[in-house]
């Protein structure tokens, strides 16, 4: 699950088994605090747009190695358009940077998302014309992103059912 700005959704993400939470425009107090707080989950700090300065800085704002000993890997998620970007740098890093996403209103780079693949866990969140075409090509699985605040997880709730049915 992406997009998580509040410990509410965190929890109820953690809760229904998600497998990675990315959080977005939080402070690293705040992310700190949520790991605290949450078992199970690997974490992402999302990284769309956000200058290659500023994704640094933050990750030597937030105490790592502390959330790394009770949570696995940390992660940073950054989009098809990104890798160009950043590769070099994910390459020299990867034992940081884990987790790649393909974004659904991007166009799939074959070459890219096979490069991507070799350096990183790579989920999906596409349209579903592009999604067995990505899944084809060694990623790891699907992501889903959150919208604006809702308290209503409903509908969230009948998507990870759904996927939780078809995956096992």
């Amino acid at each position: 699950m992406g997009n998580i700005s509040r410990f509410a959704e965190a929890r109820y993400c953690s809760g229904m088994g998600a497998d990675w939470i990315g959080f977005k425009n939080i402070t690293p107090e705040s992310f700190a605090e949520m790991a605290g707080w949450l078992a199970g989950p690997r974490f992402a700090l999302e990284a769309e747009h956000i200058p290659a300065t500023r994704i640094h800085n933050t990750v030597l704002e937030i105490p790592v190695s502390e959330i790394a000993k009770t949570h696995g890997d940390i992660a940073i998620r950054l989009g098809m358009n990104e890798w160009e970007k950043y590769k070099h740098e994910i390459w020299a890093k990867k034992n940081l940077i884990r987790y790649a996403q393909v974004h659904a209103d991007e166009p799939v780079n074959r070459k890219a998302l096979e490069e991507m693949c070799a350096c990183t866990e790579v989920y999906v969140l596409a349209e579903e014309e592009k999604l067995d075409f990505c899944l084809s090509l060694g990623t790891q699985g699907i992501a889903l992103t959150g919208g604006s605040t809702n308290e209503d997880y409903s509908p969230l709730s009948t998507i990870l059912e759904k996927l939780q049915e078809q995956w096992f």
